[in-house]
């Protein structure tokens, strides 16, 4: 009830701020007066509607500010005159692109917006890849379950379309978010799908995605040499294609094998080159990964004060843009850099990436911060916190092991 009521009376203040201008006359008769013949029901559901139709006009507004044009109303237009349901799903699809890391919330409404439509349709094609589309915006968001849910759908509709890059793609993401949920076996199991498909129809970008999304799931089962295998492979098939986010990604992901090594300065090669070929609004979730990859072999060099200034800016990006996995794991690395002179201000930080390791629903990325919070608390002397936390972390633990078998 309070919402509707702040919507309402946000509804209202907006008409107020416009008051003075020459059209305020004809819209205050229309909305407020013309309002007080319906029920107050409908008066309500009127102004949650237009509380979220100004909420995306204002988004627009300031997209438009950003970018120095505003792409919308042409790509809007796209979208009204498309030939077909695959032309309309794909201009919605140019919007996901131009707009996904800038204004989340803004795209997430058009995909919305553009899934119903199609539903409406019954465009099978279309409704797939929106599916895809708001899947991937909500890993990206934190909604995991969702996530999930929104590509297993995806996954359902290509393969009875026949569609062999849609059943490549969403086995990919699916595949994705195993790893963050700790699910290795099944990622691996996806991504071979995910290769196996993009190879039947000569797709050397995708495959060069699979390649290194299998080397991340041998890297996190501690097989490094397989991993380097997998992301050469990756570099292998990019000679046929280009793309900056895959191979950034892979830079990164060589860095740190590399760094894990012992191989600092080939690690700090790669990590450049990353940063280097990122773009900051394009490929924001890129740069700040690169970032954070850059300040922990700072860090490992003894360089901390170099360490927190590139993992701090980080930080801010990711709080700007709402990368929430991020901020978690910025704030860990942070957090291992400040702890040597102030435990307690360590544990301050953790105390929020644990926040949001629950509130992603990552058991895996919870564990990894108790990890970091016990020798904080040993330091302090607090054993029962330790004890706690050892606690919590070996029923994590337990609980991943019992869902793998």
């Amino acid at each position: 009830m309070r919402k509707h009521l702040f919507c309402i009376y946000f509804a209202k203040y907006l008409l107020y701020l416009f008051k003075h201008h020459r059209a305020y006359h004809i819209v205050s008769l229309l909305v407020v007066r013309g309002l007080s013949f319906f029920p107050v029901r409908k008066q309500v559901i009127f102004y949650i509607e237009f509380f979220r139709a100004v909420t995306v006009v204002i988004a627009l507004l300031f997209s438009s500010q950003s970018f120095g044009q505003d792409k919308i109303p042409e790509m809007l237009e796209e979208i009204k005159h498309a030939e077909s349901d695959s032309l309309c799903a794909r201009a919605y699809g140019k919007i996901y692109l131009a707009y996904r890391y800038s204004y989340p919330d803004t795209v997430y409404y058009f995909l919305e917006k553009g899934l119903d439509e199609l539903t409406r349709k019954r465009s099978k094609y279309g409704v797939a890849l929106l599916q895809s589309l708001l899947g991937i915006m909500d890993n990206q968001l934190g909604n995991i379950e969702l996530a999930k849910k929104r590509q297993l759908s995806s996954l359902k509709a290509f393969e009875e379309l026949g569609d062999r890059h849609g059943i490549g793609s969403a086995n990919n993401f699916l595949g994705i978010i195993e790893i963050r949920k700790g699910n290795l076996d099944i990622a691996t199991k996806h991504f071979l799908r995910t290769l196996k498909e993009y190879k039947a129809i000569a797709n050397h970008l995708g495959v060069a995605n699979v390649y290194m999304n299998l080397g991340i799931t041998s890297d996190k089962t501690g097989n490094r040499k397989k991993a380097l295998q997998y992301y050469n492979l990756g570099l292998t098939a990019m000679k046929d294609t280009s793309d900056v986010s895959t191979m950034c990604n892979l830079y990164n992901n060589i860095g740190i094998i590399y760094g894990r090594l012992g191989k600092l300065d080939t690690a700090l090669l790669y990590f450049q080159k990353a940063v280097d070929g990122a773009d900051t609004t394009e490929h924001i979730d890129l740069y700040i990964y690169s970032l954070l990859n850059t300040g922990i072999l700072y860090k490992m060099y003894g360089d901390d004060e170099r360490a927190l200034k590139v993992l701090r800016e980080g930080l801010q990006l990711a709080r700007n843009k709402k990368l929430v996995e991020e901020q978690a794991r910025l704030i860990m690395s942070i957090a291992s850099v400040e702890g040597k002179s102030d435990p307690q201000l360590a544990l301050d930080g953790l105390k929020e990436a644990l926040d949001i390791s629950i509130s992603l629903g990552t058991p895996a990325m919870v564990a990894e911060v108790y990890t970091e919070m016990i020798p904080f608390y040993k330091q302090l002397g607090e054993y029962e916190n330790v004890a706690t936390l050892l606690e919590k972390k070996q029923a994590i633990k337990d609980s991943l092991y019992t869902i793998k078998k």
